[in-house]
């Protein structure tokens, strides 16, 4: 677990070091994404698919406030279908109106999660978004969710119902193509369903991480994604939908293990050690329950210093002392700078007194 959690502080620490960069990274690459999508979508007009304007319009976007970056690439999804049918155009153009004041007015916070729901489609991974909305944002994300659901399956009926709505014989006229295009939109069930499924899942992960319980947060991941596969499937069962049952089983999965890993790095609480305290005031009585983080401490490095004595001693070896105690002064003083004798600081310079001779000295 201590590996763990000195993994989740350093990645915590290279995000605070490059906060900015990494923000912009994130614009850049699910701006990228999208427009790449819209291109693969509809791609009807040569000069707008090209990849030099897409990296470009990526850059423009990732430097904008966001909800211009979503203008963007709408408009570049309307300039498209311009390319195949006016009346194509229209109804889009009608749709993304309606989409943008209803994006600006309830969620403008949380745009990311409409500007990555095209690339994550495409991988199959769209169902990680609501999840991520109740888990990140409030209950507003199902309304940027659907929008992002509305957008791709207008983009998607379109291609798939190119050669109609591109008819330019005389048997086609343009009341006919622009009911066409309204019916591919409010007839489509597989659309309908997915809608279902965000707005529920956005509702039932919000309001479970909202309850003071324990592990509130994998309850609600683990809630919102069996609420977002029985949507589908019945969903599925009812309409007989084209939805990919394995698909989605996978990317519930992954939507699972997304909010597992959100957990993790964002609410990683030590559920035992909680605390729970009671104090009232002159109007209010209170019931405080707090639950610690869980913190990595790094571990401290002691050095620990072993001081020796200045006036160290050394014990010459007993073979190596002379062998008559007459040419001891002699042999010190050859030896002085090599070894130092604990004796010698118990010599004292004093004259030789009435009962002592000089041989009781050492002289």
């Amino acid at each position: 677990m201590s590996d763990l959690l000195a993994f989740r502080e350093s990645l915590i620490g290279i995000y605070r070091r490059y906060e900015s960069l990494f923000r912009y990274l994130v614009r850049f690459l699910s701006m990228l994404t999208a427009i790449l999508f819209v291109d693969a979508a509809t791609g009807y007009s040569e000069s707008l698919s090209s990849p030099v304007l897409a990296l470009a319009l990526s850059l423009t976007g990732a430097l904008l406030p966001m909800g211009l970056d979503l203008v963007l690439v709408m408009l570049l999804g309307i300039v498209q279908l311009y390319s195949l049918a006016l009346e194509a155009a229209a109804v889009g153009g009608l749709l993304v109106l309606l989409m943008l004041l209803l994006y600006f007015r309830f969620s403008p916070e949380d745009g990311i999660l409409m500007m990555m729901y095209p690339g994550l489609s495409t991988a199959g991974m769209q169902y990680i978004l609501p999840v991520a909305g109740g888990l990140l944002y409030n209950p507003a994300s199902a309304v940027t969710c659907s929008l992002a659901v509305v957008y791709t399956g207008f983009l998607k009926f379109c291609r798939n119902n190119a050669a109609t709505i591109g008819d330019t014989s005389e048997e086609s006229d343009t009341l006919t193509k622009f009911r066409f295009v309204v019916d591919g939109i409010l007839q489509n069930r597989e659309m309908q369903v997915m809608i279902a499924a965000v707005i529920l899942t956005v509702a039932a992960v919000y309001l479970i991480r909202r309850l003071p319980i324990v592990h509130s947060w994998l309850i609600a991941t683990a809630v919102g994604c069996v609420v977002q596969l029985m949507v589908i499937l019945t969903g599925d069962m009812l309409y007989q939908t084209d939805i990919n049952i394995g698909l989605t089983f996978l990317g519930v999965l992954a939507a699972a293990a997304a909010g597992v890993i959100m957990t993790f790095l964002l609410m990683n609480l030590d559920y035992s050690r909680i605390e729970k305290a009671q104090f009232e005031d002159k109007d209010y009585y209170y019931y405080v329950k707090a639950v610690p983080k869980n913190t990595y401490s790094r571990p401290r490095r002691t050095v620990k210093q072993i001081n020796t004595s200045r006036h160290g001693s050394y014990r010459v070896p007993e073979e190596d002392y002379p062998p008559e105690r007459d040419s001891y002064a002699g042999y010190r003083e050859e030896n002085a700078r090599d070894y130092r004798y604990p004796a010698d600081d118990a010599f004292e310079d004093v004259a030789p007194g009435p009962d002592r001779s000089e041989d009781d000295y050492g002289y």
